[in-house]
């Protein structure tokens, strides 16, 4: 999809009209898809379902703009507010949503409608039924890979480079389980740990007390040290390498 909106002709046959990204709170759906709008530079419409699912004026409005500006993403908010699955008809808004997607279709306007609910299975069957919503797509809790990339993001400006890879190896290995909101939460911490001691980059003790609080794990003072002279080894590698 990435490469297919970045192309200099842009075929909306080939695009999904809406996609639901779908996956547990605080696992990063909201900077997916900011980063998705940023990666393929497309006009960018972000809205809250609060504020349009009594207002149908508006996302006929929305609408408007967006294909006026095609190719374009309209992400959509809290969509349970505008989609909940109920016992009676279906939400007004939630109708004109979906006509107006259809309007794109039909005049050829690129314009991709994403939400992201938490769980699929609480929105109206309307949304989930329709032609409009064929792609889901699971944004699920990182695997060590990928939260060695997520803290190395979120610690990106208060790492020194020769510290950055020990420090992202032992975070990754030692945060099971915890998610991309959570990951900042804990870059937040090493920050503060950091700042506390007067400095702004982040040292491996730092990274230590806050696995500490966060996992009211107290490491043993021979998993410091092997942690420190790794970092003292790699740092050794950086120095002689440059020398030759």
């Amino acid at each position: 999809m990435i490469t297919i909106l970045k192309g200099t002709r842009v075929d909306n046959r080939l695009l999904p009209a809406g996609i639901i990204l779908y996956g547990p709170p605080g696992a990063g759906k909201n900077t997916f898809v900011h980063a998705l709008a940023r990666e393929t530079n497309v006009s960018f419409f972000p809205v809250s379902a609060f504020d349009i699912k009594s207002e149908d004026v508006r996302i006929e409005r929305l609408f408007d703009e967006a294909r006026a500006s095609s190719p374009s993403i309209v992400y959509i908010r809290y969509v349970d507010e505008l989609a909940k699955r109920r016992d009676c008809e279906s939400s007004p808004a939630l109708v004109q949503l979906l006509n107006e997607m259809e309007k794109c279709k039909d005049n050829g306007s690129i314009v991709i409608v994403i939400v992201a609910p938490d769980y699929p299975k609480n929105l109206d069957p309307i949304l989930l039924d329709s032609d409009m919503f064929l792609d889901q797509v699971h944004l699920g809790y990182p695997d060590e890979d990928g939260r060695r990339k997520i803290i190395g993001l979120h610690l990106k400006r208060v790492l020194r480079e020769e510290d950055k890879e020990a420090i992202c190896d032992i975070v990754a290995s030692q945060t099971p389980g915890l998610n991309w909101r959570e990951l900042r939460t804990f870059a937040i911490i090493c920050t503060t740990y950091a700042a506390s001691r007067g400095d702004v980059y982040v040292k491996m003790d730092d990274v230590f007390q806050a696995l500490e609080k966060i996992n009211n794990n107290v490491f043993s003072n021979l998993d410091k040290l092997m942690a420190q002279e790794n970092m003292r080894r790699r740092v050794a590698s950086i120095a002689f390498g440059s020398q030759k």
